[in-house]
Protein backbone atom coordinates (compact mmCIF):
# COMPACT_ATOMS: atom_id res chain seq x y z
CA UNK A 1 0.00 0.00 0.00
CA UNK A 2 1.51 3.38 -0.91
CA UNK A 3 0.11 6.44 1.25
CA UNK A 4 1.24 9.41 1.47
CA UNK A 5 2.94 11.88 3.99
CA UNK A 6 5.13 14.91 5.37
CA UNK A 7 8.54 14.78 6.88
CA UNK A 8 7.44 15.74 11.02
CA UNK A 9 4.32 17.96 11.36
CA UNK A 10 4.83 21.11 12.67
CA UNK A 11 6.31 22.84 9.79
CA UNK A 12 3.09 22.86 7.56
CA UNK A 13 1.27 25.92 8.75
CA UNK A 14 -1.18 25.50 6.06
CA UNK A 15 -2.58 22.80 7.45
CA UNK A 16 -3.10 24.38 10.89
CA UNK A 17 -6.37 26.47 12.08
CA UNK A 18 -3.93 28.66 13.46
CA UNK A 19 -1.39 29.97 10.88
CA UNK A 20 0.71 31.64 13.55
CA UNK A 21 1.38 28.74 15.51
CA UNK A 22 3.15 25.03 14.42
CA UNK A 23 0.59 22.66 13.23
CA UNK A 24 -0.13 20.21 15.62
CA UNK A 25 0.06 16.22 15.54
CA UNK A 26 -4.11 16.16 16.07
CA UNK A 27 -4.34 18.37 13.08
CA UNK A 28 -1.61 16.89 10.99
CA UNK A 29 -3.13 13.33 11.03
CA UNK A 30 -6.55 14.92 9.85
CA UNK A 31 -4.96 15.25 6.22
CA UNK A 32 -2.41 12.21 5.98
CA UNK A 33 -2.42 8.84 7.12
CA UNK A 34 1.50 8.92 7.67
CA UNK A 35 4.19 10.86 8.77
CA UNK A 36 7.81 10.54 8.71
CA UNK A 37 9.53 11.35 12.25
CA UNK A 38 13.12 12.91 11.93
CA UNK A 39 13.67 13.21 15.61
CA UNK A 40 14.85 10.00 15.97
CA UNK A 41 17.94 10.35 13.91
CA UNK A 42 18.67 13.16 16.14
CA UNK A 43 17.64 11.81 19.66
CA UNK A 44 15.92 9.00 20.34
CA UNK A 45 12.53 9.62 22.43
CA UNK A 46 11.86 8.07 25.84
CA UNK A 47 8.62 5.71 25.30
CA UNK A 48 6.13 8.28 26.85
CA UNK A 49 7.19 10.40 23.88
CA UNK A 50 6.13 7.95 21.17
CA UNK A 51 2.63 6.77 23.03
CA UNK A 52 1.51 10.69 23.50
CA UNK A 53 2.33 10.81 19.29
CA UNK A 54 0.12 7.39 19.64
CA UNK A 55 -2.55 9.03 21.71
CA UNK A 56 -3.49 12.39 19.32
CA UNK A 57 -4.10 10.12 15.93
CA UNK A 58 -6.38 7.22 15.00
CA UNK A 59 -5.18 3.79 15.28
CA UNK A 60 -4.72 3.02 11.67
CA UNK A 61 -2.10 6.16 11.00
CA UNK A 62 1.48 4.92 10.92
CA UNK A 63 4.71 6.45 11.56
CA UNK A 64 8.15 6.32 9.38
CA UNK A 65 10.86 6.60 11.36
CA UNK A 66 14.08 7.59 10.26
CA UNK A 67 17.58 5.88 12.04
CA UNK A 68 19.37 7.88 14.38
CA UNK A 69 22.45 9.17 12.35
CA UNK A 70 24.90 6.35 14.46
CA UNK A 71 23.21 3.92 12.80
CA UNK A 72 23.18 5.59 9.30
CA UNK A 73 26.83 6.04 9.26
CA UNK A 74 25.93 9.92 8.82
CA UNK A 75 28.11 10.79 12.60
CA UNK A 76 31.05 7.91 13.66
CA UNK A 77 30.75 6.17 16.68
CA UNK A 78 32.49 3.18 18.07
CA UNK A 79 30.55 -0.39 18.27
CA UNK A 80 29.56 -0.69 22.03
CA UNK A 81 27.95 3.05 21.41
CA UNK A 82 25.87 1.63 18.08
CA UNK A 83 25.01 -1.32 19.47
CA UNK A 84 23.58 0.68 22.75
CA UNK A 85 21.89 3.37 19.80
CA UNK A 86 20.92 0.31 18.14
CA UNK A 87 18.82 -1.07 21.20
CA UNK A 88 17.37 1.97 22.45
CA UNK A 89 15.71 2.26 18.93
CA UNK A 90 14.59 -1.06 19.53
CA UNK A 91 12.89 0.10 22.84
CA UNK A 92 11.89 3.11 21.59
CA UNK A 93 9.52 1.68 18.64
CA UNK A 94 7.99 -1.15 20.50
CA UNK A 95 4.69 1.00 21.02
CA UNK A 96 4.60 1.73 17.25
CA UNK A 97 5.09 -2.25 16.83
CA UNK A 98 2.74 -3.23 19.02
CA UNK A 99 -0.22 -1.39 17.85
CA UNK A 100 1.12 -1.74 14.00
CA UNK A 101 1.42 2.04 13.44
CA UNK A 102 5.71 1.17 12.46
CA UNK A 103 5.49 2.08 8.78
CA UNK A 104 8.59 1.62 7.94
CA UNK A 105 12.24 2.45 9.67
CA UNK A 106 14.50 4.70 7.33
CA UNK A 107 18.00 4.14 7.14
Amino acid sequence: MITIGLTTWNEHPILSSNKDKPTELIEYASYFPTVELDTFFYHIPEISVVKNWQAQVPKEFQFVVKANKLLTLHAKGNVPKINQTFRKLEISIQPLIACNQLKTVLS
